[in-house]
């Protein structure tokens, strides 16, 4: 594949963006697509070239063949920006991103993000330059201003106790009638759904609740333990022992769980624990089980490593964000994990990698008692893992499945219309079978 050189080097050196995700950045990136090779330097953060050539010895090793660099570079790419670049884990094998993970590739993952941006807008708009060629393809950088002086979501604390220990727990409420449960992603807070907590429509039915779980957004960790000289571990029995109490304590009657990530996982794993507890589950980009998916060591301990900055982990979630998405909520969602406690997202994945397991439990998940939908984004990898979401919606009697034409991870936060369409039948569909 050929790349036009100059205009490259142009408008790496000219891009904003670039700049402030390689601030004090020196590294040689080499990029072999098929045939071809080029060499990128950048001194202190600054574009020293971009040109033909090769080296024995670079910092970063991107590699593939053409046809695996056409779809990375695709004007609208078919698949997740990491999952291209480093997605075995789910079938693909794309362009390979070699390099010395915790010191070299990790710590400025954002420039190397960007630089594909400008590599994709450099082949199919030449003709621009600086940040509008980087954009070329891309959603739309801004939203418009909404129009309202204040939000119609309240928030205030509860104290929660489990096991013991007392959590005082954020949350934040809209609307009155069935209750509705929100549960966000690991390492973000209830922030994901402020969007439709203002949904005017859904507000008229459902009493919706965005929480924030303990360690996370503005939910402390519990004072009355030493905290700080623990490990932060997120369990299946926390989780539900936890959401129950949560329930109980607001008063709420049998409500809706919807949650995404792990939340997409607890919403199975709460049918199958508790189905008398909750007229219906919806689980967005859930999965019967993720284990054989672990990532390998250096993964795991980079969202943990005190040498990284939280930069990565807003770097790697926008990555997990689809092309057709807004920009700017696209940009919000990975602001959320810039945002994250010193080991929060790790303790969290600690549930997604070996707390949720439903295989072979299925069929003991009974719909009669408590509804189930599965809901996966277009380009999240729960659509397409071997125990992703189609299984998990097949392997339940009476569950209901859809997928979510171009939508992401976080399809609630990054895409609030395209998510509101999506909801809105399921919850009225609930509404209309009243309580199992």
């Amino acid at each position: 594949m050929r790349l036009p050189v100059d205009v490259v080097r142009h408008a790496l050196a000219a891009d904003a963006e670039f700049a402030l995700a390689a601030r004090y950045w020196s590294a040689v990136v080499a990029l072999e697509m098929g045939a071809e090779c080029y060499l990128l330097e950048v001194v202190e953060g600054e574009v020293a070239g971009f040109r033909d050539g090769r080296t024995s010895q670079p910092d970063i090793l991107l590699s593939g063949p053409d046809a695996d660099w056409a779809e990375v570079l695709a004007v609208v790419p078919r698949a997740y920006f990491q999952d291209v670049l480093s997605g075995e884990r789910f079938g693909f094998h794309k362009v390979r991103v070699q390099g010395d993970q915790l010191g070299a590739v990790f710590p400025y993952y954002h420039a190397i993000q960007r630089m594909i941006d400008v590599l994709r807008g450099a082949l199919h708009d030449p003709g621009v330059t600086g940040a509008g060629l980087a954009n070329a393809g891309e959603s739309a950088a801004t939203v418009h201003d909404v129009d309202r002086v204040f939000d119609s979501a309240v928030g205030r604390y509860v104290y929660v106790r489990v096991a013991g220990t007392q959590y005082r727990v954020y949350f934040e409420e809209a609307g009155q009638g069935i209750p509705l449960l929100l549960q966000h992603t690991a390492g973000s807070d209830g922030r994901q759904f402020r969007h439709l907590l203002e949904d005017q429509r859904l507000q008229q039915r459902f009493r919706m609740i965005s929480y924030d779980l303990p360690y996370h957004g503005k939910s402390n960790p519990p004072a009355g333990r030493r905290w700080w000289a623990e490990e932060y571990r997120l369990t299946l029995g926390f989780l539900i022992e936890f959401v129950t109490e949560l329930s109980r304590v607001l008063g709420l009657d049998r409500p809706v769980f919807c949650g995404c990530s792990i939340g997409g996982l607890l919403a199975p794993d709460l049918a199958y624990a508790r189905p008398d507890a909750f007229r219906a589950v919806i689980a967005l980009n859930g999965m019967v089980k993720t284990g054989g998916n672990a990532p390998d060591q250096v993964m795991a301990r980079s969202w943990f490593d005190p040498k990284l900055a939280s930069d990565w982990h807003a770097a790697w979630m926008l990555g997990r964000t689809s092309p057709h998405s807004p920009e700017a909520y696209r940009r919000e969602t990975g602001w959320y994990y810039s945002q994250a406690g010193p080991g929060v997202l790790r303790g969290d994945l600690d549930y997604y990698q070996n707390g949720h397991d439903l295989d072979g439990k299925l069929a003991g998940i009974d719909t009669a008692k408590c509804l189930v939908y599965v809901v996966a984004g277009e380009y999240d990898p729960s659509r397409i893992a071997s125990f992703g979401a189609p299984q998990l919606a097949a392997g339940i009697p009476g569950a209901h499945y859809t997928v979510a034409e171009g939508a992401g991870h976080f399809m609630m936060s990054e895409d609030p219309e395209r998510f509101r369409a999506q909801l809105g039948p399921i919850l009225e569909e609930i509404a209309a079978a009243g309580a199992p």
